[in-house]
């Protein structure tokens, strides 16, 4: 249930544009590390993230690409929160979105590991490669198109618990 929440609140956030995403990056980078028992605010967070994280390296990769480079400074500096395993996810993920919308090669990995000082510890394109087992589950994966039949069917026994539904 969860992982179609992250994917319907992610296409909500598909229709804005980096510049549009990026006054939330931090605050939604700290309000994930400080109250990780609240479900809702962890899974809108990562939806969030997956979908700045992905526009982010879009806007990189191009030509043009002042936007995303203005931001380096910055996401190195939230990316030094510590000791916090959605921290370590959001790195990891960082990275593998870099490797799945490159031309990803030994030299593009030092080019960023300069960069982006939280890559340091990613020391062969081996290890990005089987990052995805690292994540949690399935809410970091890469979202499919979901109805809102999906809610009903799996709640379908249960309308007197989720009246909204019926």
């Amino acid at each position: 249930m969860a992982e179609s929440c992250c994917e319907i609140i992610q296409s909500i956030f598909n229709q804005f544009e980096l510049n549009e995403l990026l006054p939330y990056f931090k605050d939604s980078i700290e309000s994930s590390t400080k109250q990780e028992d609240l479900l809702l605010q962890q899974i809108t967070s990562i939806a969030f993230l997956k979908e700045f994280i992905n526009k982010y390296w879009k806007n990189y990769f191009q030509k043009d690409n002042f936007l995303s480079k203005s931001l380096i400074k910055e996401i190195n500096n939230i990316m030094k929160i510590s000791g916090n395993l959605f921290m370590h996810s959001i790195r990891s993920y960082f990275m593998l979105i870099s490797y799945q919308q490159s031309s990803f090669d030994i030299k593009q990995l030092e080019i960023l590991k300069k960069e982006f000082t939280f890559f340091e510890n990613f020391t062969n394109i081996e290890s990005i490669t089987n990052m995805e087992m690292y994540f949690p589950p399935k809410l970091w994966k890469s979202i499919r198109k979901v109805n809102f039949k999906d809610f009903h069917t799996y709640y379908n026994n249960n309308l007197d618990k989720y009246p909204l539904l019926s």
